[in-house]
């Protein structure tokens, strides 16, 4: 049962294109962005907030922590430059406050489905920059999807930072586009 479990998702993860975990790809080496991703998306960003979904019950019982994730992807984000709007900005999401973001929005979400045992488990992440658009119908100001890459994979219920690496990979992702798309021009 356990390797029918780990085939599906490992076919899966393939499949999407989304496994670096199983092909040791970097974020540097990923294949350029395609569709609505396009690193343009990102030129002129210099404000964001992080946003950290509490992780679910079998994740957070194995240690996951989602403040620990947003420390860790605030300080990437920082260290690119990006200025990062205080903490009480980043909770509207938690509180329950759907109005439009003051910046930018860095949202990171992660999933799991364990195995029945509780020995593994398929996991989900995904960072999505959300970012306040205006609908040409009604004039209505939305929260919206401009960037997003997603990572599935295989965990241990003794991860060893399998989680972080993968949110991580997402972050370095981000930051490879935005750096494309804020590149200072050859002299």
């Amino acid at each position: 049962m356990l390797r029918l479990f780990v085939s599906l998702v490992l076919l899966l993860a393939v499949n999407c294109g989304c496994a670096h975990a199983s092909t040791k790809q970097t974020a540097a080496q990923a294949p350029a962005a395609e569709g609505f991703n396009h690193p343009k998306i990102l030129a002129g960003l210099t404000t964001v907030s992080v946003f950290v979904a509490k992780p679910d019950s079998w994740l957070s019982s194995h240690g996951v922590v989602a403040a620990n994730l947003r420390s860790e992807a605030v300080k990437k984000l920082k260290a690119a430059g990006l200025k990062i709007e205080p903490e009480p900005a980043s909770k509207l999401l938690a509180d329950g406050d759907v109005s439009t973001p003051p910046v930018p929005m860095v949202y990171v979400k992660i999933k799991s489905t364990p195995e029945p045992a509780g020995s593994y488990a398929a996991y989900s992440a995904i960072l999505t920059l959300v970012d306040t658009a205006t609908t040409k119908r009604g004039r209505h100001d939305v929260m919206v999807s401009i960037w997003d890459q997603n990572e599935v994979g295989i965990v241990k219920a003794t991860m060893n930072g399998e989680i972080d690496r993968a949110v991580g990979f997402l972050v370095d992702s981000f930051l490879r586009d935005y750096e494309k798309a804020n590149a200072k021009p050859a002299k």
